[in-house]
């Protein structure tokens, strides 16, 4: 036995209240906008802290598919647009988590490609140079420029640097470190 009902609603609204109907459906759409909007900056964390995001890809490429490795939104991070993690915001939906980094990057698992800001294509072993010739080479005798976060904390004065970077033969397969445009 099927209940349904149904009904007829009939406007006939004058011009007055038309403007009425139309101004409260505007008013409407703008706060259902503005707790929109509110959620999302609840949901993102970018939108929420204001910090730009970085992050190190889960899958390894070769250096001459870096310049096209990272997710829409994001490029091809230079060592110098995240040199200091603590003004940037990880994001772990995106990049390689390990068990223990909670909210932030991996460290050794966190080695990856990274560009280098030098002006020329360079092969040579010579770190901040290296870039796999502008990283259109995946050949074993050309080097590109990796970085890591360090792993092992040294004894004593804990002198902790930022970044660990290194030269590795551009037929390596590495994460891609990845910072948002």
């Amino acid at each position: 036995m099927s209940h349904e009902k149904s009904f007829v609603l009939e406007l006939n609204l004058t011009g007055r209240h038309l403007a009425f109907l139309l101004v409260t459906l505007l008013l409407s759409g703008i706060a259902l906008r503005l707790a929109t909007d509110y959620d999302s900056a609840s949901a993102n964390p970018e939108l929420a802290t204001g910090q730009r995001r970085f992050y190190i890809t889960d899958l390894a490429h070769q250096p001459n598919q870096a310049l096209s490795a990272c997710a829409a939104g994001y490029h091809f991070a230079s060592l110098w647009e995240i040199i200091d993690p603590s003004s940037l915001q990880y994001d772990t939906i995106l990049g390689q988590t390990t068990l223990d980094s909670g909210d932030g990057p991996p460290t050794i698992q966190g080695l990856g490609w990274v560009r280098t800001g030098y002006n020329f294509a360079d092969v040579t072993p010579d770190v901040g140079h290296a870039n796999c010739n502008l990283w259109a080479s995946n050949s074993n005798s050309d080097y590109g420029t990796v970085a890591v976060l360090p792993q092992a904390w040294t004894t004593g004065a804990q002198d902790l640097s930022v970044w660990d970077v290194d030269v590795r033969t551009c037929n390596f397969t590495l994460g891609v470190w990845c910072v948002e445009d």
